[in-house]
């Protein structure tokens, strides 16, 4: 059921896959299995907050917590702080978010630190601690670049991207973004982890006026597009039009 829920909700049928992914839950309770219980939490979080339903999701990843440290499943304990940092930041709930964002430092496994480095050089940067963020981005860019795959490469880099331009080294931050489409065009599979970089890249290019430049807006826009036929979620309908409006679509 979790399998099954979550591709349906991957491919759109968000309110049949959540179904099926709450009955996985109720079953992995029931039964006593963590794992199946935690991952139930966590996929029902994720899907909730790609329909920008971010009340909801908050409660699932809150939930996640507090079973996963119940019954000590350490890697589920470090993706819900991970999704709780970024859920309250994104929701501007600061307080809390920057609590949790505390936490994301006794990360000790690679992968989990590079995505915390990444949350927090996102909060950081939004926060105006921008050689910060460019110091924690870079320290784990190398371990981004081996994960070699849309949810960890292309948002490190389209991070560190928006670091880069926000320090005014703007050929830093288009190698950065010429990177990221590269990772994203080699894949044939999509992400809504990638939306937000594509948005950016979009808006980066664009205020250069190049045809090399508004070529590669154009090939961000095209992405974007495939991301909203997939996903049909406000984040990638906003974002699509948003980027037509900077190629003046």
């Amino acid at each position: 059921l979790n399998n099954v829920g979550s591709s349906l909700a991957q491919r759109g049928d968000y309110e049949k896959g959540l179904g099926m992914l709450r009955e996985s839950l109720e079953r992995a309770l029931a039964i006593n299995s963590p794992s199946d219980a935690c991952r139930a939490y966590y996929n029902s979080n994720v899907m909730l907050s790609r329909q920008g339903r971010y009340a909801e999701a908050n409660a699932q990843v809150e939930q996640l917590y507090a079973y996963a440290t119940t019954v000590h499943h350490r890697n589920y304990v470090n993706l819900a702080l991970l999704r709780l940092t970024l859920d309250n930041w994104l929701s501007g709930r600061w307080s809390p978010a920057l609590a949790y964002k505390s936490q994301l430092a006794e990360f000790n496994n690679s992968l989990y630190a590079t995505w915390a480095n990444r949350v927090s050089g996102l909060i950081d940067l939004e926060l105006g601690r921008v050689e910060e963020a460019r110091v924690e981005l870079e320290e784990s860019l190398q371990n981004a670049l081996q994960a070699n795959d849309l949810q960890t490469t292309v948002p490190h880099l389209g991070t560190l991207a928006q670091v880069f331009a926000a320090l005014g080294v703007r050929d830093r931050a288009t190698d950065t973004l010429g990177r990221m489409l590269e990772q994203i065009a080699q894949s044939s599979q999509l992400s809504t982890e990638s939306i937000m970089s594509l948005l950016f890249a979009c808006q980066l290019l664009t205020a250069q006026t190049t045809e090399n430049a508004l070529g590669t807006a154009r090939t961000c826009l095209s992405q974007l597009e495939r991301h909203w036929n997939q996903y049909q979620t406000e984040e990638a309908a906003g974002a699509l039009a948003e980027a037509r409006g900077y190629l003046g679509f």
